[in-house]
C-alpha cells in the first residue's frame, strides 16, 4: 500500500509529455539489479549478468523473420539498475514510463524486493512484468499482480524441498533465521505451516543479528535455514561462529539458497561489512558439507537438446561466457532465465496480434493499452515452449509450472568450497490430492558420501530402546528351563510307575495337568524376560504370557483342589457305598471349567481394553539422557505393555487365584485327618499355598513398585513365576517319590501309630486277633451284668462315683447312671455296629492271613487266644459278696472293658478306612483315563 501511495504522489507531480509509439519497434523496459554499496543491506544476487543473455535474445528475436515480422524488440537507450531497492525501482520505473516512446512491457526487476513494488504500479499503466529472477511469494497475489508473469518458480517451493529433505533424513526440527521481509516471511510461514517442528528467529534488516539471534537454544535444534539475503547471511554465520566455532556438521547443517552467488561469504562477492568480524576462512569452516536448496529448473551446460529458442543448452552457455567477459560482468543464475522471458513476451507478443481490437502501433497506457495487453496477458496462461531452461509455461498466478527442486551441497575440494548436485526431488500428486514427494540421488550419490560422518541429528533424541539385558535375562532363563526339565523328569516317573499303589492312590493322570500347569508358568516367567524391543515381538509376547500364566495357574492349583475335593468327599461321606462315584474326567472337566473361566476372563479384559499395547517409557535404571561426540542426544527408552486399566484386571485376576487358594486351604483343613499316607496331602498343600501366597504377593507388590524399572520388575516377576512353579512340583511330587522308594509295594500306606494297638507288628492283622478281641469283650460285658443283680444300691454309687476309675464316657458304664436311682440297671449288651467277624479283604489291604479263630468252647484252652485262667473262674454264674473286694474289681474290670471297646473302635475306624481307600483305588481303576 505505501508504494502504491507514493506512485500516486509521483503520478500526480509528474507533467507527463505525450508518448508515442514508433511504428514497427516495440520497446521494453529493461530492469536489472546492480547492487549499491551504501545500501548492502539489501543486497540481492547480482543480476547485472543477465544484459548479454537478453542481448542475445534480441537478435535471435529480432532476426527470424516469422516472429513479429513486422516489428522489432529493444529495451531503449540502455537497462535500467533497480538496485534492488523499491525506491530506486519505482524512480527509475518513472523515468522510463515518461520517456519516448512508449513502453509496452516491463523486463525485470531483477529481484523479488523491487518486482514487489513496480510489478503493482505498472498495472496502472496497463503493462505487463515479466520478471526473471523473482521468487518471492507474493508475486502470486493475483488481485495485486494481475499483469506480473515470471520464469522462476515461487520461493514457496522451498518449503516444498525443505518437507522433502527432512523426509529423506528423518528429521523433524528446523530453525528459520528469518529476515523480516515479505519474502522471506512467507517462506517461514509456509515451513512452519508444515508437519514439521519449526522454530522461528527474526530481525530486522538493519539490526546486528549477533544481538538478536542466538544458537544452540534449549530446543536443541542442530538444522538452520538462513532465509535472508547473502549479506545478512554471513552476519549470521559470524555471530554463529562467535558463538561455538563448532556449530557445523557433524553437528550442524546449514541450509542455504541456490539463487546466492558463489562465493557469496567472501568479502570479496559480498563487500566489506563492519558487523562481520570473522574472515572468509571460518566462515569457509562453517559451511562445508551445508546444502543448497534450488527450485528453479536446472540447465544442463552440455545438454544439446534442440529449443524453439534458436539455441541448445550448450550454445547458449558457450555464447553467453563468451559475452560475459566482453561486458566484464560476473555470470548471473538468471541469465537463462531472462533468455526464456524475452522469448515468452514475443512469442505472446506474436500469437496475439491476429486476434486483437487494436492495431499494435496504437498501444497507449489507457483503455486501448488494457485491451491489447489483456489479449497479451491470456496468450501466456497458454502458452507454452522449449527453452534453454526447459519447458516453459505459466499457471493462473502467472508463476511457471516447471519446477526441478534439487539439492546440492558445498564441499571443500583443493581448499575451495564449490557446490556439488547431489539430489533432486519429484513432486507429485498422491491418491488424495495431496503432493507427493520422491527423493533422487545423483551422480552416484548416496547417504554415505554426503554424509561421510553420518546423517546429522536434527536435534531431536535419538531414541534408543533397550530390553532385558544379558545379566538378568540369563539366570533367569537358567532358573526357568531347570524347572521345566523338572517338570519333565517328574512327569515321565509318574508315567513308568503309575501302576504302583502309592503312585495310582496320587491320581497319576492328574499329576500329568500339575506338571503341565508349572510348565506353563515358567515358561510365562521366561516369555517375561524375553530380551526384545521390536514392537511386533512385544505386543505378542505381552498376550501370550498373559494367558499361559493364568492357564498355568489354573492348571496346577485346579488340579491340586479338584483331588484334593476328590479325597474329601470320599472320606467325609457317610454311606460311601451309596454315593456316584467320582472318575478322574469329572475332574479334568473342573479343572477345563477354570481354564474356560480363565480365558474368559483374560479375553475379556484384553478385549474391552484396547490401550493393552506396547508403548514406551522412561528408563529409570539409568541416566534418562546421554550425548555423543556428534552432540546427538540419546533418550533410554522400554517399550512395555500397560494400560490406564490394566490395574483392575490385575485385581480381578488375583481375586481369582485367591478363591482357589482358599479353597485348597478347606479341602486341606478338612482331609487333614485321613489316615493313608499318600492322601494326606493337608500339610504339604498348606506348606505350598504358604509359600506361593508369600511369592505372589512379593511378587505382585515388586512388580507394582518396579513397573518403571524393566530389568528389576522381569527379575522379580520371572523369578517369583518360576520360583512358584519349582517348589509346587517339588513339594508335590518328592515326598511320594520317597514313599514309593521306602514302601515300592504300598504296604505302609497308613500313617504311623494310626493302626489298632492289638495288631501285629506291621500292618499285620490276623483273623485270631479280631475274634479274641469280640469274645473277649463279650465275657467283661456278661461279668459286668452278673454284679450288677447282687451288688447293692449303694455300692453301685460309691463305685460310680469313686474318681477316674471308671471312664464315665464308655457306653457300657454309662448304662449304670440311667434309671432315676432305680436298682434295675440296664441291659449291658454292646452292638458296635460293624460285624468284625465278616470276611475282611486283607490280602487287598495288605494283612497277613491267620488260620480260622477256635471257637468259643475252646478258647480257655488256647494259649494264643490272649485271654487268661481268670475269664473261667469269672464266668461262673453265682453272685459275689458285695464289700470293698468287690468294688475294686467291679471297677478292674470296667476298666478293662474300657480298654477293650476303645480298641475295637479302632478296628472298626481302620476297617472303614480300608473301604475308602479300596473304593478310591476301583474309581481309579475303573477310570477311561
Amino acid at each position: 500500500m505505501i508504494p502504491l501511495l507514493l506512485s500516486l504522489l509521483c503520478i500526480s507531480s509528474l507533467q507527463l509529455p505525450c508518448v508515442k509509439s514508433e511504428d514497427g519497434n516495440i520497446t521494453f523496459i529493461f530492469m536489472l539489479s546492480r547492487p549499491s554499496r551504501q545500501r548492502d543491506f539489501l543486497l540481492e544476487e547480482n543480476t547485472a549478468g543477465v544484459q548479454p543473455a537478453v542481448d542475445m535474445a534480441l537478435d535471435y528475436i529480432n532476426d527470424r523473420e516469422s516472429l513479429l515480422s513486422d516489428y522489432s524488440l529493444s529495451y531503449g537507450e540502455a537497462a535500467v539498475n533497480s538496485q534492488c531497492d523499491s525506491r530506486v525501482s519505482l524512480r527509475q520505473f518513472f523515468d522510463e514510463i515518461r520517456s519516448s516512446p512508449i513502453k509496452y512491457f516491463l523486463l525485470g526487476a531483477g529481484c523479488s524486493l523491487a518486482t514487489e513494488n513496480v510489478g503493482e504500479i505498472a498495472n496502472f499503466w496497463e503493462i505487463i512484468t515479466m520478471s526473471y529472477a523473482s521468487q518471492s511469494s507474493v508475486l502470486n497475489q493475483r488481485s495485486l499482480y494481475r499483469n506480473v508473469f515470471r520464469t522462476v518458480p515461487s520461493s514457496l517451493g522451498i518449503a516444498d524441498i525443505v518437507v522433502a529433505l527432512f523426509a529423506e533424513y528423518n528429521w523433524n526440527k528446523i530453525v528459520t533465521v528469518t529476515q523480516q521481509e515479505s519474502e522471506f516471511e512467507a517462506i517461514a510461514s509456509a515451513i512452519y505451516g508444515s508437519s514439521m517442528m519449526a522454530e522461528q528467529l527474526y530481525f530486522q534488516s538493519d539490526e546486528d543479528v549477533a544481538n538478536t539471534v542466538s544458537f544452540g537454544t534449549s530446543s536443541n535444534t542442530r538444522i538452520y535455514l538462513l532465509n535472508m539475503y547473502p549479506p545478512h547471511a554471513r552476519r549470521v554465520l559470524c555471530a554463529a561462529y562467535r558463538n561455538d566455532p563448532n556449530i557445523k556438521y557433524p553437528r550442524y547443517v546449514w541450509l542455504v539458497y541456490g539463487w546466492y552467488p558463489a562465493n557469496w561469504w567472501t568479502e570479496s562477492v559480498s563487500g566489506y561489512d563492519p558487523m562481520v568480524t570473522c574472515t572468509d576462512e571460518q566462515l569457509q569452516s562453517l559451511l562445508e558439507r551445508s546444502l543448497i536448496l534450488s527450485n528453479y529448473p536446472l540447465t544442463y551446460e552440455t545438454d544439446s537438446t534442440p529449443t524453439d529458442v534458436g539455441l541448445t543448452r550448450s550454445q547458449f552457455f558457450a555464447m553467453y561466457r563468451n559475452l560475459t567477459a566482453s561486458y566484464n560482468y560476473s555470470e548471473s543464475y538468471a541469465a537463462p532465465f531472462a533468455y526464456d522471458a524475452l522469448w515468452a513476451v514475443a512469442l505472446a507478443i506474436n500469437s496475439s496480434i491476429p486476434s486483437l481490437s487494436y492495431n499494435l502501433s496504437q498501444f497507449d497506457h489507457k483503455s486501448i493499452g488494457r485491451s491489447i495487453t489483456s489479449d497479451i496477458a491470456n496468450t501466456l496462461y497458454n502458452i507454452s515452449f522449449t527453452g534453454v531452461t526447459g519447458t516453459v509455461s505459466f499457471n493462473s498466478n502467472g508463476t511457471r509450472r516447471e519446477s526441478e527442486p534439487r539439492v546440492s551441497q558445498y564441499r571443500l575440494t583443493n581448499g575451495e568450497l564449490s557446490p556439488v548436485l547431489i539430489a533432486r526431488i519429484n513432486v507429485s500428486l498422491n491418491a488424495s490430492g495431496g503432493l507427493a514427494y520422491t527423493w533422487v540421488y545423483l551422480n552416484n550419490e548416496n547417504s554415505g558420501s554426503v554424509w561421510s560422518d553420518g546423517v546429522p541429528s536434527d536435534g531431536t533424541p535419538e531414541i534408543s530402546i533397550v530390553g532385558i539385558l544379558v545379566y538378568v535375562y540369563v539366570p533367569v532363563y537358567i532358573l526357568g528351563v531347570s524347572t521345566i526339565i523338572t517338570g519333565i523328569i517328574f512327569a515321565i516317573v509318574n508315567f513308568i510307575f503309575r501302576s504302583r499303589k502309592i503312585i495310582r492312590l496320587t491320581s497319576p493322570n492328574l499329576n500329568y495337568l500339575i506338571v503341565l500347569g508349572c510348565i506353563l508358568m515358567s515358561a510365562s516367567g521366561l516369555i517375561y524376560s524375553f530380551p526384545t524391543t521390536n514392537y511386533t515381538a512385544v505386543y505378542v509376547l505381552c498376550y501370550i504370557r498373559a494367558y499361559t500364566q493364568l492357564v498355568g495357574y489354573s492348571l496346577c492349583f485346579g488340579t491340586i483342589c479338584a483331588k484334593m475335593w476328590r479325597v474329601y468327599f470320599i472320606f467325609h461321606n457317610p454311606t460311601p457305598k451309596k454315593r456316584k462315584a467320582i472318575k478322574d474326567w469329572h475332574l479334568f472337566a473342573v479343572v477345563l471349567v477354570l481354564c474356560i473361566i480363565d480365558l474368559v476372563l483374560m479375553s475379556t479384559a484384553l478385549g474391552a481394553d484396547r490401550q493393552y499395547v506396547p508403548i514406551l517409557v522412561d528408563d529409570k535404571e539409568r541416566s534418562n539422557t546421554d550425548t555423543n561426540e556428534y552432540g546427538i542426544v540419546y533418550e533410554y527408552k522400554n517399550r512395555v505393555c500397560d494400560s490406564p486399566r490394566s490395574i483392575i484386571w490385575i485385581a480381578i485376576v488375583f481375586l481369582k487365584m485367591f478363591l482357589v487358594q482358599s479353597a485348597a486351604v478347606f479341602f486341606a483343613i478338612k482331609t487333614r485327618r485321613v489316615k493313608i499316607k499318600v492322601l494326606n496331602d493337608a500339610k504339604w498343600i498348606s506348606i505350598i499355598i504358604y509359600v506361593t501366597s508369600f511369592v505372589l504377593a512379593v511378587t505382585l507388590s515388586g512388580a507394582l513398585a518396579l513397573a518403571n524399572f524393566l530389568n528389576a520388575d522381569a527379575a522379580v516377576f520371572s523369578t517369583g513365576l518360576i520360583v512358584v512353579s519349582f517348589l509346587v512340583l517339588c513339594i508335590l511330587f518328592i515326598p511320594k517319590w520317597y514313599s514309593l522308594y521306602k514302601d515300592p509295594q504300598g504296604e505302609k500306606i497308613f500313617e504311623k501309630g494310626s493302626q489298632p494297638s492289638f495288631m501285629s507288628a506291621g500292618n499285620n492283622l490276623t483273623a485270631v486277633d479280631h475274634e479274641n478281641m469280640v469274645h473277649h469283650i463279650e465275657q467283661l460285658e456278661k461279668r459286668l451284668g452278673k454284679y450288677e443283680a447282687v451288688t447293692p444300691y449303694q455300692t453301685r454309687k460309691r463305685v460310680l462315683s469313686s474318681g477316674s476309675a471308671l471312664d464315665t464316657n464308655n457306653p457300657r458304664l454309662a448304662a449304670l447312671k440311667i434309671g432315676n436311682n432305680s436298682r434295675e440297671g440296664r441291659s449291658l449288651s454292646y452292638s458296635p455296629g460293624l460285624d468284625v467277624t465278616a470276611s475282611l479283604p486283607v490280602s487287598r489291604l495288605g494283612l497277613a492271613r491267620s488260620p480260622a479263630p477256635p471257637s468259643p468252647n475252646n478258647i480257655n484252652n488256647s494259649g494264643d487266644s490272649g485271654v487268661n485262667d481268670s475269664s473261667k473262674e469269672n464266668s461262673e454264674d453265682k453272685p459275689r459278696p458285695a464289700g470293698n473286694g468287690n468294688m475294686f474289681t467291679l471297677r478292674e474290670e470296667a476298666e478293662e472293658s474300657n480298654e477293650s471297646n476303645k480298641d475295637l473302635k479302632e478296628l472298626n475306624d481302620y476297617k472303614t478306612e480300608s473301604q475308602r481307600v479300596l473304593t478310591f483305588e476301583d474309581e481309579l481303576h475303573e477310570s477311561p483315563f
